[in-house]
């Protein structure tokens, strides 16, 4: 069967009848649809139920909040590997920490340190990648191989509590062997921005 297209028209008039077009004002308007979602305060952001602080409130936020005792609760070895994850923290998401397939974003070499300078480093370092947008950063605490405590990694002990007590640490495991081993973790931070 063929339509007329007489009947074409007459069906198109029929169902604009009432129409009334556009003044035409020679602009045409174009809004591409954004590719990144726009940033807002992080003061304001809502995350899990929790207000996320800036970067410099987080910073004196932890200071308050964070043991940073000179006696360690937990000593461990050298060659002790070491784990720690909050809840909610996806299995994927630690298993690609775990075997180094996040890249490293910044990496913190303690080697050397006093236990006193190592604390202000880590502290320094943490606040400088929280504010960049680091997700993963390498710590390298050393094995306590030259320690003077028998058995007992003291800066891997200390480094391992007080990477517990940061808010912004989300897990931190010991690295895989091309990456320091069991004489670095891997950290993985909450994204504060």
């Amino acid at each position: 069967m063929t339509t007329d297209k007489n009947d074409e028209d007459n069906l198109f008039k029929s169902q604009m009848r009432g129409v009334q077009p556009l003044a035409e004002t020679g602009r045409v308007h174009f809004r591409p649809t954004p590719k990144t979602k726009p940033k807002t305060n992080p003061k304001n952001k809502q995350k899990n139920g929790i207000s996320m602080m800036d970067t410099e409130d987080a910073y004196d936020a932890f200071d308050a909040s964070c043991d940073w005792s000179m006696e360690y609760q937990t000593p461990v070895s050298g060659s002790e590997v070491l784990r720690f994850v909050r809840p909610g923290i996806q299995t994927r998401l630690l298993k690609k920490l775990r075997t180094g397939q996040l890249p490293v974003e910044d990496e913190l070499d303690l080697h050397g340190y006093k236990l006193e300078a190592a604390r202000e480093a880590l502290r320094s370092f943490l606040s400088a990648a929280a504010q960049r947008g680091c997700r993963v950063v390498c710590v390298i605490h050393g094995k306590g191989l030259h320690s003077d405590t028998e058995g007992v990694a003291k800066l891997k002990s200390f480094v391992a509590q007080w990477l517990k007590a940061w808010p912004s640490v989300l897990a931190f495991v010991s690295a895989p062997a091309q990456l320091g081993g069991t004489g670095a973790v891997l950290v993985l931070l909450k994204r504060l921005c």
